[in-house]
């Protein structure tokens, strides 16, 4: 698989996750909790390669960096789409 597609991919799966945690509360499922983990694991994974692809770039400051691998650790569903389509892209195409 090209790493070029491994972020997009995770914050897909994270998405997927979370959505399935969250239909799983709204009925009462009693998969919730495997759903939850799962979701909080997907989005850890998708924070951990995006601040990895973060830390490597020469594009970026070190102030930007840091302000990006913040966010990302706190609200990887946030501002995961914000990262995807605008740093992601001075990231890879600059």
């Amino acid at each position: 698989m090209n790493s070029r597609n491994l972020v997009p991919l995770n914050y897909a799966l994270a998405i997927a996750f979370f959505c399935l945690a969250m239909y799983s509360k709204i009925t009462h499922s009693g998969d919730f909790k495997v759903m939850f983990i799962g979701c909080m694991l997907a989005q850890i994974l998708f924070a951990v390669v995006s601040i990895y692809e973060l830390r490597k770039s020469e594009q970026l400051t070190k102030s930007d960096k840091s302000t990006w691998s913040g966010l990302l650790l706190v609200a990887p569903i946030l501002f995961g789409i914000i990262y995807l389509t605008t740093i992601r892209r001075k990231i890879l195409y600059c």
